[in-house]
């Protein structure tokens, strides 16, 4: 579940600070830059963002990943946007807890491949 949570803040990240160029934020990242990323979200800390807002939270980043499936008045839309916002929430304390840290870095690091 921890390369996945990586995977999927990574594409968050890129979405808002590089949404037209995510492969090379992708490639270039650094696992404790992606942390600050995930904590300043978490925190409500300003990020630097294309995205025009003074502090990137959750809720307006899944109000932006929504907005182009929404409809005026949709009530199921707005739902959906709130189990968004709870779920990226939960994944970003898990993406951020140290003892969960240190276990994924064994983890990732003891299925790397040796010659």
């Amino acid at each position: 579940m921890a390369q996945a949570n990586e995977t999927l803040f990574t594409l968050v990240a890129a979405f808002i600070q590089a949404p037209f160029c995510p492969l090379g934020w992708s490639l270039s990242y650094s696992n404790s830059q992606l942390r600050t990323v995930v904590e300043r979200i978490n925190n409500g800390e300003p990020l630097p963002n294309v995205m025009g807002e003074a502090q990137v939270t959750w809720e307006t980043l899944a109000s932006a990943v929504m907005e182009p499936f929404s409809t005026t008045g949709s009530t199921s839309m707005e739902e959906h946007t709130q189990t968004l916002v709870r779920s990226l929430r939960m994944l970003a304390e898990h993406h951020t807890d140290e003892n969960l840290k240190h276990e994924y870095n064994s983890i990732k690091h003891g299925f790397r491949a040796s010659a």
